[in-house]
């Protein structure tokens, strides 16, 4: 999640965006708290400095990106890209954004997270971090197998996530 996330707004970062949103979920999840940390992780490592006043927080679902989506235009200064914690909330705030009127990737690039099937049935596709959970659902079988025959007191799994650029995320210039 960490690393995925840092891919993702590095990735923003490389295109020009240096006022990146996020749209995290709730943070008693894990997910959500590793993936603010990658994405502090990405701004710093590019002397970005943080702003909390670009961070929103939804539910993972669709209407939750919706209603950030008019969050985020109330702002003085709306952010040239958003990363986005779950495709599902990235389709909602895509959604709202053309509603009032905000071209994406024109006016705001977004960016998504898990490569869901949502983030190619929006227009424009969503730019977004791919995770191969098969894998990962295998290799913890695999890892929890071992540790339950005690050939493994503890194990953890690293997946390697994958930026899928798409048609959300563009070039910024200032």
């Amino acid at each position: 999640n960490a690393k995925g996330s840092y891919e993702a707004v590095k990735h923003l970062i490389n295109l020009g965006h240096r006022n990146i949103a996020f749209l995290n979920g709730p943070m008693y999840y894990m997910n959500s708290i590793d993936r603010l940390k990658g994405y502090k992780e990405a701004l710093l490592a590019h002397n970005i400095p943080f702003n909390g006043e670009m961070l929103f927080e939804g539910n993972y679902g669709r209407k939750s990106g919706y209603y950030a989506s008019e969050k985020i235009l109330t702002l003085k200064k709306i952010p040239s890209s958003v990363f986005v914690a779950n495709d599902r909330m990235a389709a909602g705030l895509l959604q709202g954004f053309l509603e009032n009127g905000i071209k994406v990737p024109e006016d705001i690039s977004i960016v998504g997270y898990d490569n869901s099937d949502i983030a190619t049935l929006v227009t424009p596709q969503l730019s977004t971090v791919h995770v191969p959970f098969y894998s990962l659902g295998y290799k913890c079988a695999d890892e929890f197998i071992k540790y339950i025959r005690n050939e493994r007191d503890q194990f953890e799994i690293f997946i390697q996530p994958e930026l899928i650029a798409r048609k959300s995320s563009s070039s910024w210039i200032m």
